[in-house]
C-alpha cells in the first residue's frame, strides 16, 4: 500500500547513506545500518513520537479554523495510523527486521536538470567524478538519456483525502492575533519568551510541557 511504499523508499535511501558512511569509515547515522536496523520497530517509534503528535496538533488547528468541537471533528488519519501501527506491530512480533523492496522501477523519472547560461544557451549538468564538466561526458549522457515522458505522472505515490469544507460564515472584519489569542488552546501556542528562556536543560521543560 501507499504507506509501505513510502517507508520502503525512505529506508532504501537511509541504507544507501549508511553504505557510503561505511565505505568512508564513518559511524552509521540513525536507521542507516542495513544489517542491524529493525524496520518494523523503527516505524512504530516514528508513528508514536513524530507522526501522531504532529497530526494531533494539526487536528487541533483544523478544529479551531473550522470552529468545530473535538467530538465533531473528522480525523481520518487516526484510524490510518492505528492500522499502520498494527501492521508493523505484527511484523515486529513475528521477528521481521527488514522490508520488501519498493516499486521505484515504476516511477516516472524527472527530466535532466538544466541551467541557463548568461548568453541564453542551456547547458546540461553533466559533472565528472572530479567535478569538471566535459564535452565527452555530455555527449555520452545525451546518448544514454531516455526519451522524456509527455507528463510526470506519479499519482500511484499520492493519496488524496478530502476536500475539507468550511461551512461557517467568514468574520465581519479581518481577524487579528490579539483578538483570538485567548480562545486558542494552549497546546497550539508556543510558550512565551524565546528559546533562550525555555530552560532546555531542565528535565520538566522537555518532558512535561515542551515548546511547540
Amino acid at each position: 500500500d501507499l504507506h509501505n511504499q513510502w517507508t520502503a523508499r525512505c529506508m532504501e535511501e537511509f541504507f544507501k547513506q549508511g553504505d557510503m558512511e561505511q565505505e568512508q569509515g564513518l559511524n552509521f547515522s540513525p536507521l542507516c545500518d542495513r544489517q542491524n536496523t529493525v524496520v518494523p520497530q523503527s516505524q512504530i517509534g516514528f508513528i508514536d513520537f513524530i507522526v501522531a503528535p504532529t497530526f494531533t496538533v494539526c487536528g487541533d488547528v483544523i478544529c479551531l479554523v473550522l470552529d468545530q468541537k473535538e467530538d465533531q471533528a473528522n480525523k481520518p488519519w487516526e484510524k490510518v495510523l492505528e492500522d499502520n501501527k498494527e501492521i508493523w506491530q505484527v511484523k515486529a512480533t513475528s521477528g521481521e527486521t527488514g522490508i520488501e523492496a519498493s516499486d521505484t522501477i515504476n516511477d516516472v523519472k524527472p527530466p535532466r536538470v538544466v541551467s541557463a547560461k548568461p548568453n541564453g544557451n542551456v547547458e546540461e549538468n553533466c559533472v565528472s567524478e572530479n567535478g569538471n564538466i566535459t564535452l565527452g561526458e555530455k555527449e555520452e549522457a545525451a546518448k544514454e538519456e531516455p526519451e522524456k515522458p509527455v507528463s510526470l505522472d506519479n499519482r500511484h505515490l499520492i493519496k488524496q483525502i478530502g476536500p475539507i469544507t468550511i461551512n461557517s460564515a467568514p468574520p465581519d472584519k479581518p481577524t487579528k492575533h490579539k483578538d483570538v489569542v485567548g480562545e486558542v488552546p494552549s497546546n497550539i501556542l508556543s510558550r512565551p519568551g524565546s528559546p533562550v528562556t525555555w530552560n532546555f536543560g531542565v528535565k520538566e521543560s522537555i518532558t512535561v510541557a515542551p515548546p511547540r
